[in-house]
């Protein structure tokens, strides 16, 4: 479907909007292309709208960050000062440009958004007494995996604005994980220089307070994936994620699997959404009380723009949903919204039987910490 003008120009708006409130120089881009394309056709809107011909979008920012990604990639790539007058400078923009904006995928890797399953590993499995498989879907390259090495400075809101209490064991580092892999179907690899620039060019230019952060967490993944129990990327499509999780995991009464996604559903229509759900509820169904799937995605119906944290669950009822958690406009703020009850046990939590055909599982020490419950 070929992009239109005027959808075009809404999706600037909302980009304009976005970036003002992060990134006073990637809005000025925004405002300059916004006011040349309503002014007119130029000449670099016609070759957008070439590049795209054969995509598709399933939201409606993708394809205008695109394009602003691809000009702070031209940048760091040592292409001039093309967001001085990014209109005129796409004008006359050379076919590779193009051609790369043609296969080009928004993958950014905030290590913010590790929040989502810290708060819920911590609110729904390190009560039990449970050692976790992490399973972060749509991951790129895997920050958000390491996030329970890093520091802890989201800002924990009540629906009132009032600070909130954090979490029992919030600040551990590391969490009891026994494993983290991050599914993706193009993984980005922190070791490749031309993955890790792409991946900085989805930082605002002026960002700050986010590029420092992200390089010190793509030189903690790089040191963690070297050691045993480390994270790791896996290249797998969406649609075959579920089958993925339920191969490579076997619930087990002393683990936990919670499985993961941010800012990575929202690139699937409708009806392959509805099909992961599906797939994901019948891999957590066997786990009962010990399985998770997490998200801190939009919402799907556009209701709002801010990012919300929504928790599912097999229960006696099937599988159900709620949300309990938002991002706000500030960065960096989250509000915990009521009804954490929903993540708690349905059933008291029994020590495991010790048979001899199911002798007492070895823990590797170093790799995580957990403490026995049934241990006093």
């Amino acid at each position: 479907m070929p992009v239109e003008r005027e959808s075009f120009l809404r999706e600037l708006a909302g980009q304009r909007q976005w970036w003002s409130r992060r990134s006073p120089v990637n809005a000025g881009i925004v405002e300059r292309l916004e006011a040349d394309l309503s002014s007119g056709s130029p000449i670099w809107f016609r070759r957008l709208q070439e590049a795209y011909e054969d995509r598709s979008f399933a939201n409606d920012y993708e394809a205008s960050a695109l394009l602003i990604v691809s000009l702070h990639h031209r940048r760091l790539s040592g292409g001039g000062n093309v967001l001085v007058d990014p209109a005129g400078w796409l004008n006359g923009a050379p076919p590779e440009f193009w051609a790369r904006l043609r296969h080009a995928k928004l993958q950014a890797n905030d290590p913010e958004r590790s929040v989502g399953w810290l708060l819920v590993g911590c609110a729904a499995l390190m009560p039990q007494g449970l050692p976790f498989h992490l399973v972060d879907m749509g991951t790129s390259a895997g920050l958000t995996l390491v996030g329970d090495y890093l520091p802890r400075d989201w800002s924990l809101k009540r629906p009132d604005g009032s600070a909130c209490g954090e979490p029992p064991r919030w600040r551990d580092s590391p969490y009891p994980v026994l494993s983290t892999i991050g599914p993706d179907a193009e993984p980005r690899l922190l070791s490749d220089p031309r993955a890790r620039l792409w991946l900085k060019a989805c930082i605002g230019p002026d960002e700050d307070k986010r590029h420092a952060p992200f390089d010190a967490a793509a030189e903690l993944f790089l040191r963690l994936e070297k050691s045993p129990g480390g994270p790791r990327l896996e290249r797998c499509a969406y649609a075959a994620m579920p089958e993925f999780i339920r191969s490579r995991f076997k619930p087990h009464a002393e683990e936990g699997l919670l499985v993961y996604n941010s800012q990575a559903t929202d690139f699937l229509a409708d009806r392959e959404y509805r099909s992961l759900e599906k797939g994901l509820a019948r891999v957590l169904k066997p786990w009962g009380d010990r399985g998770f799937w997490a998200e801190l995605e939009l919402p799907r119906d556009r209701t709002s723009k801010l990012h919300q944290l929504r928790v599912h669950r097999w229960t006696e009822g099937g599988f159900e949903s709620r949300v309990l958690a938002a991002l706000t406009e500030r960065p960096g703020e989250i509000v915990i919204e009521e009804g954490w009850g929903f993540v708690r046990p349905l059933e008291p939590r029994r020590a495991p039987r010790v048979t001899i055909e199911e002798p007492p599982k070895r823990m590797e020490p170093g790799i995580y910490k957990f403490e026995n419950p049934w241990i006093r």
